[in-house]
């Protein structure tokens, strides 16, 4: 009885760690995805091939910053 306590008690631990490693994992996944779009953006500008305003173009990128 006593010892099933301590699985259950262990396995909850092990649960809640994993369940913490999925949201950090998507959360790195995200500023990953951002990172490249940022990447992509400063990519574009420095070629000039941005069909947007490059005012708003610069505005996002500084508004990405981590």
């Amino acid at each position: 009885m006593f010892q099933d306590k301590v699985i259950d008690d262990r396995l909850s631990k092990l649960e809640s760690s994993v369940s913490c490693m999925k949201g950090s994992f998507r959360e790195l996944k995200e500023k990953c995805k951002l990172l490249e779009t940022k990447s992509k953006l400063h990519e574009l500008l420095g070629k000039g091939n941005v069909n947007v305003n490059s005012q708003s173009a610069e505005e996002v990128l500084e508004e990405t910053d981590f």
